[in-house]
């Protein structure tokens, strides 16, 4: 079997990209290949700060780094190939070994180190473990996006030494809606980001396929082709870089971007009911409170969200109050319009159990809306409730039977990324504000009762 003996440097001549007609692509049993996909690029740039050697930023300084794959077991033999593609074989320590479908080890360890010592240490950006938080790294590569508490940790360690960070990834099937809030910000609710990105993104456009000079290096019928195999779930993030796409493993099955709409399309003549969903938590985000419109038409009930609120700390349940009113205010509504309110059993961590925090919280809003006091309803947890609900909310999508509000972004991402696993449980308490005030309504399971009230659900 013949073997690379030895790479000499010739210095730098032109580079060309090779390509078989109609395909775009090949297969190289050679040694000339080319591979310039976001990966590659972020796998460059990690050996760039590893040894000190980049081409471009000829300031660059060998230094220890980190790389975040998006775990260790399935993402981390994958980034790995990426990394062997473009390595610097001649700077590695002879301790570090590449192992094919296993990826970077040395001395047992995922990790790379060169002949100078400095080392690229791997981390899962999954799970709960917050030793990430600790010490201190030049540089950090993030390969897909992590859980926002190891996105925390990550940047922590490379702040002392003021290194640079990239992130490369496709948005699908990850929730990045926490990362787009802080590095654009959102107008709509009139939030800054609260970072400074640099972002890039490739559009598999003919226009982005076309050099300066005007040679196009990518036909608009070979971009069709490859399109026509993308699904439609997919096709914003991979073709136009864009963050919002819809999970193929969502279980809203049912939900696509009509379900967002600004206007319901009332009939006159039939009274329109007004409701509030909420789930109860102290974490940022989990405290949620979900307000909607219904009107029943030939025993057929459509149901409009048209308004959301999240608390962005640590909340009482005067807090709370506080916060409901004034989101009835701005649609001009009052607690006395309101024709039902639901809240979670599960205090999640709120002082007290659920049917207290509800209690306090219906006391708070009586007394801060000066309205009579109502009656605390208790509807009993049942089997599979989670499910039943989900279930319900889809069907009444797919009937037509339930829209939300453009400026209901929150709830929008819920149902776009929500898949019922771990990864995706920041989601999951908007959609479950929604479960507890609409899933009986789309179900038709209550009626209106023309007074508000705090019912508690499992």
């Amino acid at each position: 079997m013949p073997h690379v003996r030895l790479i000499i440097s010739c210095g730098e001549d032109w580079h060309y990209d090779l390509t078989v007609p109609g395909y775009d692509n090949f297969v190289a049993n050679g040694i000339v290949h080319h591979n310039c996909g976001k990966s590659i690029a972020g796998a460059y740039e990690a050996w760039a700060h590893l040894t000190g050697r980049h081409r471009w930023q000829p300031d660059v300084r060998a230094s220890p780094g980190w790389a975040m794959v998006a775990d260790l077991e399935n993402t981390y033999p994958v980034v790995s190939e990426k990394l062997r593609q473009v390595a610097p074989l001649d700077l590695l320590d002879s301790a570090t070994r590449y192992i094919e479908g296993k990826g970077w080890y040395t001395n047992g360890r995922r990790m790379i180190r060169t002949k100078r010592g400095h080392t690229m240490a791997f981390r899962s950006g999954e799970g709960s473990d917050m030793s990430s938080e600790s010490g201190s790294v030049g540089w950090l590569w993030i390969d897909e996006p992590p859980v926002v508490g190891k996105f925390g940790g990550a940047l922590s360690r490379v702040a002392v030494a003021e290194g640079p960070v990239w992130m490369t990834f496709t948005p699908i099937n990850r929730p990045v809606a926490w990362l787009r809030l802080r590095t654009e910000g959102d107008p709509k609710r009139g939030i800054l980001p609260s970072e400074e990105w640099v972002q890039f993104r490739p559009r598999l456009t003919e226009a982005d396929c076309t050099l300066e000079g005007g040679r196009v290096i990518r036909s608009a019928a070979s971009i069709a082709r490859q399109v026509a195999g993308y699904s439609e779930w997919e096709r914003m993030q991979r073709v136009y870089g864009e963050w919002e796409g819809i999970s193929d493993k969502r279980r809203l099955s049912a939900f696509s971007e009509a379900i967002v709409r600004d206007d319901m399309g009332w009939i006159d003549g039939y009274p329109l009911h007004v409701g509030i969903g909420i789930d109860h938590g102290e974490a940022i985000g989990h405290q949620v409170a979900v307000l909607l419109l219904w009107q029943e038409v030939g025993g057929r009930r459509r149901v409009h969200v048209i308004d959301e609120i999240a608390n962005e700390g640590r909340t009482t349940e005067a807090d709370d109050a506080r916060a409901v009113l004034a989101m009835l205010a701005r649609n001009g509504l009052e607690l006395r319009h309101v024709d039902r309110i639901v809240g979670d059993i599960n205090s999640s961590g709120k002082a007290g159990a659920g049917r207290s925090v509800n209690g306090r919280l219906t006391e708070e809003l009586n007394d801060q809306a000066g309205y009579p006091e109502v009656l605390v309803e208790v509807d009993n947890a049942k089997k599979g409730r989670i499910d039943n609900g989900v279930r319900d909310l889809d069907l009444a999508m797919m009937r037509a039977g339930l829209a939300i509000h453009s400026r209901c972004q929150r709830l929008i991402e819920s149902c776009r990324y929500w898949d019922g696993t771990p990864a995706t449980e920041s989601y999951k308490h908007g959609l479950d504000a929604l479960r507890y005030i609409a899933g009986p309504l789309v179900a038709h399971d209550v009626t209106s009762r023309g007074s508000a009230s705090v019912e508690i659900v499992a």
